[in-house]
């Protein structure tokens, strides 16, 4: 196949959707050229999915660093309400479990960069 009907290929796989049949049809040959095709243009597949992945996950507002500044803000007020506790009541001790949950999930997220 020529490296046209390879691009277009994985536009209709990754971005598109659509199914081996269809593709086939496509590219007027059988599902199991596109299938022998599929797997010889893995690793490129793969790397198109995560790059749809990561601009998904960034279009939604989900990916690492929209999750790291949400874990930031919430980490902050939780401290602020902590600081404003007289102490007195059980709940602080609760407070402080998910503080510390925090926390280290910050601390995990610096540590997948």
């Amino acid at each position: 196949m020529t490296k046209q009907q390879i691009a277009r290929f994985i536009q209709w796989r990754v971005y598109d959707g659509l199914s081996l049949k269809e593709i086939a049809q496509r590219l007027q040959c059988s599902p199991m050229e596109v299938l022998e095709l599929e797997e010889a243009q893995q690793e490129r597949i793969r790397a198109e999915w995560k790059i749809r992945l990561d601009s998904i996950l960034h279009d939604k507002g989900v990916d690492r660093n929209h999750r790291r500044m949400y874990l930031s803000d919430l980490y902050k007020k939780m401290a602020e309400e902590l600081a404003a506790r007289d102490f007195t009541g059980l709940p602080t001790d609760k407070l402080y479990y998910i503080l510390n949950d925090l926390y280290r999930l910050l601390q995990n997220e610096d540590l997948d960069q």
